[in-house]
């Protein structure tokens, strides 16, 4: 199996922060808040991280993908600097990573990632050099050598970024690759829906979660959500966390139980990204939806039981 992905290059830095810090900082428990290079620099000289290592949805969902004996390649835009070559150090032997420097002076993404006492995660990504990454980028070559491609929802932040998914979606629908769209986040589908909607139109395979898919379709009950998403897409997953997911393949629709208990959950980050990885390498191998679903929890629940957004 191999597939490439595409999207944000950061570095994810993990802290453990309680309500009343993220309070102060302006964050909104459980929302992504985006912030620029200062606001990054002090809160990493304020607080130690619990984990840093490089990373990105995409990036993450790749390196489970490896790990399950998958061959990975990821597209994104990294800066010459000391976490541009963490970036590739940490993807060593797992994704062959596929992008030019930027010649901007941003530095490299990162996304910083704070952690209550329930589990709760907030992020604060900065941009960085992912404001550069273009069609450009895209290695037509290689991403149609592949069996799927699976594109995450958080580069249409960047300057270029909803021209650039609408262009690649287009490309990926030429070269007639299988394309893999996992939103990331409902305040992108929000704001730039008439690009989300553009990519879903190119899509075959969708990962979402509830909030998500909320935004997308404006249905609050998830079995009518996932009903309505299985009549438009080829396969797919809806999670939702602890009740764990409906899966989709061709008009059936399932739901799958998750395997993580409660008591176990550490942290958060990273479950999500994981589940794509096990349910799309179930789903490329020939294995059943079932399967595919359960796999997905198996690598997620390998991940809330520790810190860090992938397995070690």
């Amino acid at each position: 199996m191999k597939i490439c992905g595409i999207g944000n290059a950061t570095v994810d830095i993990q802290f453990q922060a309680d309500d009343s810090y993220l309070e102060d900082q302006g964050f909104t428990p459980g929302i992504a808040t985006y912030i620029d290079l200062e606001q990054a620099l002090a809160i990493e000289s304020s607080l130690s991280p619990t984990s840093v290592m490089a990373g990105g949805a995409a990036a993450n969902s790749l390196c489970g993908l490896a790990k399950l004996g998958a061959e990975c390649h990821f597209i994104g835009k990294r800066a010459d600097d000391e976490m541009g070559a963490q970036v590739v150090d940490d993807f060593k032997g797992l994704v062959t990573f596929k992008t030019q420097y930027t010649k901007n002076t941003y530095g490299t993404g990162r996304c910083l990632t704070f952690t209550t006492e329930d589990g709760e995660r907030s992020f604060s990504p900065y941009f960085g050099a992912n404001h550069d990454l273009s069609i450009a980028d895209m290695d037509a070559d290689l991403l149609g050598s592949c069996d799927m491609v699976l594109l995450e929802g958080y580069p249409l932040q960047g300057d270029i970024g909803p021209e650039t998914m609408k262009k690649t979606a287009r490309l990926l629908h030429e070269l007639g690759v299988k394309t893999v769209f996992n939103p990331s986040d409902a305040g992108l589908i929000q704001k730039h829906r008439d690009t989300v909607e553009f990519i879903l139109e190119h899509t075959d395979i969708l990962i979402c979660n509830m909030d998500e898919v909320k935004a997308l379709t404006g249905m609050q009950n998830p079995n009518q959500a996932a009903a309505h998403l299985s009549g438009r897409f080829e396969t797919g997953a809806l999670t939702m966390s602890g009740d764990g997911c409906l899966a989709f393949d061709k008009g059936m629709l399932i739901h799958v139980p998750a395997i993580a208990k409660p008591e176990d959950i550490v942290d958060t980050n990273g479950a999500g990204d994981q589940f794509v990885a096990g349910f799309l390498y179930g789903y490329g191998t020939g294995q059943s939806l079932e399967e595919s679903a359960i796999l997905g929890h198996q690598m997620a629940a390998n991940v809330l039981g520790s810190f860090g957004p992938r397995p070690q």
